[in-house]
């Protein structure tokens, strides 16, 4: 316990244990943006998080309904968007996983 509390107050100081890159990336986006510095911000973050996850959620469904009209190239179109943005998706039994690279 002692160990944890130390552990737990670097990383709330240096935040190196937990990844938290995806958040603090976003927050600082949304910085940027609303501080009028988006002139300043790197192009492949932008693009990176250029989608919403409620954006993605709703391309995601899009293909899962052209795969089920058997509309496999608008779902490989899809796909390949999402790829571009950093955006994996995982098909499994469960249905589609997605996560940011």
């Amino acid at each position: 316990p002692a160990i944890r509390t130390v552990l737990e107050r670097f990383d709330q100081i240096f935040a190196v244990l937990e990844d938290r890159d995806e958040e603090i990336t976003r927050w600082a986006l949304e910085w940027a943006k609303a501080d009028g510095h988006m002139d300043r911000t790197a192009a492949h973050l932008m693009e990176r998080f250029s989608l919403s996850d409620a954006e993605i959620d709703a391309l995601v469904a899009e293909r899962e309904q052209a795969r089920r009209s058997r509309n496999f190239s608008r779902a490989d179109a899809i796909r390949k968007e999402l790829a571009e943005k950093s955006i994996v998706l995982e098909d499994s039994k469960e249905g589609v996983r997605w996560k940011r690279k």
